[in-house]
């Protein structure tokens, strides 16, 4: 549906009805429109050449298992990648406890939104080696893969990572 909006017609789109769904106030719906409008008026961020490139599940396995895989507590990272699979930034979240991570979906889209990132993936720890998806874990994916529809932000993998095993959870 929203494949067919010009920019004036996504930008009017009813986000209120569809965002508040996933308990967003109207004025942080404003706030995402706006900044959304203007990230569209401003150039695109410049593409650092030497910037990680992670274009298949693969690179980004490890990657990912070099970062979390064998510490002793949960932590979550959200890469952040242009449209050319080039990393812009890298965010880690832990609260230093060794099976839960609070993160909450709104700072994850406000920040893809502010760095123009079209895509992201997210991906936490399970230090206990067990990389079964909790029902909080598939919850947050989903949560996450419908913010970022409505936004036009992929989220290209929800994974998680044990020192020698990975789970990709399929949304």
């Amino acid at each position: 549906m929203l494949e067919h909006l010009t920019l004036d017609g996504l930008l009017a789109f009813p986000w209120a009805a569809s965002l508040k769904h996933h308990r967003l106030s109207e004025r942080e719906i404003d706030r995402l429109k706006a900044v959304k409008k203007l990230i569209k008026r401003s150039p695109p961020p410049s593409i650092n050449p030497s910037s990680e490139i992670l274009s298949c599940h693969s690179q980004v396995v490890k990657y990912l298992k070099a970062e979390i895989g064998s510490l002793r507590n949960e932590c979550m990272v959200i890469l952040y990648l242009n449209a050319r699979f080039g990393l812009l930034h890298e965010e880690v979240t832990t609260n230093h406890r060794p099976n839960f991570v609070a993160i909450e979906a709104r700072k994850i889209m406000r920040t893809a939104i502010l760095l123009g990132a079209p895509q992201m993936i997210i991906a936490h720890n399970h230090p206990s080696g067990d990389t079964t998806p909790s029902k909080a874990d598939l919850s947050f994916s989903l949560t996450l893969k419908q913010l970022g529809n409505e936004l036009d932000i992929t989220l290209l993998y929800s994974l998680i990572i044990a020192s020698d095993t990975i789970t990709t959870i399929q949304i």
